[in-house]
């Protein structure tokens, strides 16, 4: 026997997992690595075909739903179709995300800041939202895929920064809200991971993350999530 090696105490297989931005990086990564441990997956992202492709390679049950998280109407059908299929949800991944890699005066205008407090902070709002009440009666979780950068002031990452520091903020209080109840909430900070978000981000200066040292797989950023969910974690950097 291995003494130094944690007992899980949430066990992921059988549980009805929701993962926003499922279609790549951390997202995929993490619906293979639960998959793998028996969970029932329910794949959101704005990708079709991607979110098709990994339905069909998972083995046990899935459950794809087109989701755009900055729009409320999806996030509400988002939830709807997950308890139609499965009938609860045990944890629910708010994962989806997009960044930025601009200087704030070299910005043209606010539209960009607008789209990433619309997709990072509301999409994790609004799925939250819609998710609670179930959360609540199966005694799950509330996973939020954050970064160090809702920790930190980060130049060029300034709406990216502003976004998560949001995400951090109605976590930690929506946290003291359930002290009384058995639902848990998870924020994961990593550092730089090598994903589809990192190299997509809007702006002038995506080379200075493109070319950052010591990036992180997906796959293990996954595999720590999981980890942390297992342990019920307050929070993992």
């Amino acid at each position: 026997m291995n003494w130094f090696q944690s007992t899980p105490v949430w066990e992921c297989g059988d549980k009805v997992v929701v993962i926003t931005g499922a279609s790549s990086g951390i997202g995929k990564a993490l619906a293979q690595d639960l998959a793998d441990q028996g969970a029932k997956l329910v794949l959101a992202a704005r990708r079709q075909t991607e979110l098709d492709a990994l339905a069909a390679e998972l083995p046990g049950e899935t459950l794809v739903v087109l989701t755009d998280v900055s729009k409320e109407e999806d996030c509400q059908r988002l939830i709807e179709m997950t308890i139609q299929k499965f009938g609860r949800i045990d944890a629910l991944v708010n994962n989806a995300g997009i960044s930025q890699t601009t200087r704030f005066a070299d910005e043209k205008s606010l539209d960009r800041y607008r789209a990433m407090m619309n997709v990072n902070y509301f999409g994790t709002l609004q799925c939250t939202f819609y998710a609670l009440p179930y959360i609540q009666q199966s005694s799950g979780m509330i996973v939020a895929v954050s970064s160090m950068t809702g920790k930190l002031g980060v130049p060029t990452r300034t709406g990216y920064a502003a976004s998560k520091h949001a995400i951090h903020g109605f976590l930690d209080s929506l946290r003291t809200e359930l002290i009384n109840t058995d639902v848990h909430i998870l924020l994961a900070c990593p550092g730089y991971v090598a994903t589809d978000v990192r190299k997509v981000a809007s702006g002038t200066d995506r080379d200075q993350i493109n070319d950052a040292p010591d990036l992180m797989s997906a796959e293990e950023c996954a595999a720590q999530i999981r980890r942390a969910m297992e342990e019920k974690r307050r929070e993992i950097l």
